[in-house]
């Protein structure tokens, strides 16, 4: 059963979190249809700011927009998972090859207070803080890309595994203490001014990150 909203934070934040943790959990299943009158009254908001919440989760690839219908819970695939993961092995891996010469010291403090965030993160096991963190890490790299169509592509391909990235979070607590260190080690070879070093660690995480989701598959089909 969907919960309610109340009064203590903002009417849309709410709604977006809480319609993503049903998503999560299975709650809404893939495919499933989000009319905006019934799942308001379920909420117990009215349509403003549920509207809001809805374009929120359709920009972070929970939910897919459809003419003259409602939302639809994506129904996202194994397959269209690793695909992805495909694209952005390639795209992210050639990206980082290309700024570790010349990333700024701002930049450079921003990626190292994101870490710092991402260990405590895992530490309190505050796993949907941690996604957001881990999709803030790779975007702010992209950010030093002075080509903007890699870094609309990066923004893309992270945005959108969004959803499938929580489920196997979920499944494998682990999986944000690995991925932190994997992304500390990114981090060293930046600072280092390693730059096949840097292309060689992202290459290993994005693989890693394929290898994850397999396992987490094996676990739901057992």
């Amino acid at each position: 059963m969907v919960k309610k909203v109340t009064e203590k934070e903002l009417l849309a934040d709410q709604a977006t979190r809480i319609l993503r943790d049903a998503i999560v959990t299975g709650e809404l299943a893939p495919g499933a249809e989000l009319p905006e009158e019934k799942i308001a009254a379920k909420l117990g908001i009215s349509r403003t700011p549920l509207r809001e919440a809805l374009r929120r989760l359709q920009r972070e690839g929970f939910l897919t927009a459809q003419r003259g219908k409602p939302s639809k819970v994506t129904n996202l695939t194994e397959e269209d998972f690793l695909h992805t993961l495909e694209v952005r092995q390639l795209i992210e891996t050639y990206s980082i090859e290309k700024i570790v010469d010349n990333i700024s010291e701002s930049l450079l403090k921003q990626l190292k207070e994101n870490i710092k965030q991402q260990e405590k993160a895992t530490l309190d096991h505050n796993f949907n803080l941690f996604l957001e963190l881990d999709r803030d890490f790779h975007l702010l790299l992209a950010s030093a890309n002075k080509n903007q169509q890699i870094r609309d592509i990066i923004y893309e391909m992270n945005t959108g595994i969004y959803r499938v990235f929580n489920f196997f979070v979920y499944k494998l607590p682990k999986t944000g203490e690995i991925s932190f260190r994997e992304h500390l080690e990114i981090l060293e070879a930046i600072e280092e001014k390693k730059a096949s070093l840097a292309k060689k660690k992202m290459e290993e995480h994005i693989g890693k990150i394929a290898t994850r989701m397999k396992e987490v598959m094996a676990l739901k089909s057992t």
